[in-house]
Parts: structure tokens; sequence; C-alpha cells
């Protein structure tokens, strides 16, 4: 029902608009509202980051951008990176995308990019976040007590992972 593209100009509006919702915003690292400034020079430091792999989340049916992935703080060395993902479209959470999502994401580190270890961190808050890495076959690693500081109050952070060797055949098609 996906796909994942190379994030485009033209896709930014939308990526901004998405990251300033409320319901985003709680989840995020980000600690200020964005404007096109930041989402330009975002973009435009994508083309010689070489830590950072984004791509636009596309429903297949309707050619449309539903939401972005990707791969952040990449070590090429030890072989690792962070997940980085969210559903902008509303009408598509809660569908079992993300799951597809992450699977995408997963076959193309551990095939196109010899990753060998993906994590990512969740805010306690987040509770879909949280069973969305569970369904997907992520392991909790631990817990990073009142680590964040978001919504107001200090939150934990759960990490999760997933390990090249731990994949399942139906974990990652």
């Amino acid at each position: 029902m996906i796909r994942l593209r190379a994030l485009e100009r033209e896709d930014l509006k939308q990526l901004r608009d998405w990251r300033n919702d409320p319901d985003i915003f709680s989840r995020v690292r980000e600690y200020r509202l964005l404007n096109m400034e930041n989402q330009e020079a975002w973009f435009n430091s994508l083309r010689d980051n070489r830590q950072t792999i984004m791509f636009g989340v596309i429903n297949q049916l309707i050619g449309k951008i539903i939401g972005v992935c990707g791969l952040i703080n990449i070590d090429w060395i030890g072989r690792k990176a962070e997940i980085s993902i969210y559903i902008g479209d509303k009408s598509y959470r809660q569908k079992g995308l993300g799951i597809e999502i992450l699977n995408a994401l997963a076959k193309y580190a551990f095939e196109e990019c010899n990753l060998n270890r993906l994590w990512a961190e969740v805010y306690e808050s987040n509770q879909a976040g949280r069973r969305l890495f569970i369904k997907a076959g992520y392991a909790e690693e631990g817990v990073l007590l009142s680590h964040a500081y978001k919504n107001g109050r200090y939150q934990n952070s759960h990490i999760y992972r997933l390990l090249r060797d731990e994949c399942q055949e139906n974990v990652v098609p």
C-alpha cells in the first residue's frame, strides 16, 4: 500500500504543517514551531548530510505523501542508525501502515545500507508509537528516566532496537 521515495521541495509545506500539528509536535524532539525557512534549511542540509536519509511515505493508490520516515544519526562505522517516522495524514493512522513503513525502512537499512542495528527513542506518552515498535518486531532495550522535557514535564524515553540477525522473514519482507 505504501512506497518510499526521496523527499521533494514541493513536500516541504506539508511537512511543516504536519510537524507543527500539536499531536505530532508532542512526539518529536523539536522544541519550536517550524516555518518555511526552517524547512528549507533542513531540506538543503540533507544533500550533503551522510548521517541522515529521509523518505516521503507515499500511498501507492493515490500517489499522495502521507508521512515521512528515515534513518538519522547514521553511524557508518558501527553500522547503526536511529529510526524517524510519522504518519502526518491523520486519515491513514491506526491502519497498520506504520508496520509496513518500518518493514520497508528496515529492508532498506539492512539490505541497501548494510546496517546491523536500528533503534528508536519513543516518549512514554506516545503509547501508539510504543505499540508500533513492539508489533514491528523491535525489542525494548530500556528506559531513560526523565530523559526528555516535553509537554511541560519530564518524560521517560523508551529505547527500542532491531538487529539484522533478529529479523525474521515476517518482520522484514
